[in-house]
């Protein structure tokens, strides 16, 4: 190996180095700028909305889209609930009001995955509260308050039965598996 081939080597070594460093400058200034984008959207909503609102808002970005998700969760109705209901009952709040903030957000409902798992999620929290279990109706409905339109819902709906991870204990119910 020539002296020439060395030094070339050790260049290369170094350069990757400094793009190593760069690399992680860059991801722990992304990570500061997504806590400001927080805490700023954060500071703002609280100051608009009432006080018995709680705000937590998570941004996430990667290469392709950026988005804030704002869940919004009212303790004043908690507390009317949960003053309602026997003592020896606990009370929760389930599902907060959430708010997608981003581009290419409407009608997506997020990745395929999440979709299903939203879906997946819905259907086993409704499907308690009901004895045949979750009504589509109402499925579908839930999967409209998180961004998802109709006919996505009733297809993440028909993937789910053809993989079987729900069925249909009577028509128009479902349950996950």
């Amino acid at each position: 190996m020539s002296d020439d081939d060395s030094q070339s080597a050790v260049e290369l070594v170094e350069e990757a180095a400094d793009h190593l460093k760069n690399s992680a400058e860059h991801e722990r200034r992304a990570k500061e700028l997504s806590q400001q984008a927080e805490e700023q959207l954060e500071e703002t909503l609280t100051e608009e909305l009432p006080d018995s609102v709680t705000i937590d808002v998570d941004a996430k970005a990667d290469e392709d889209n950026a988005q804030m998700v704002v869940s919004l969760y009212d303790e004043e109705i908690t507390e009317i609930v949960d003053d309602v209901v026997v003592d020896d009952v606990d009370v929760s709040l389930l599902h907060p009001r959430q708010f997608i903030i981003g581009e290419d957000v409407v009608g997506g409902g997020g990745p395929q995955r999440e979709r299903i798992q939203n879906i997946k999620g819905i259907i086993a929290d409704l499907e308690d509260e009901f004895d045949g279990g979750a009504p589509v109706q109402q499925v579908i409905r839930h999967a409209r308050r998180v961004g998802m339109d109709k006919p996505k819902a009733e297809h993440e709906i028909d993937k789910l039965k053809q993989k079987g991870e729900v069925y249909e204990p009577r028509t128009d119910h479902l349950r996950t598996t």
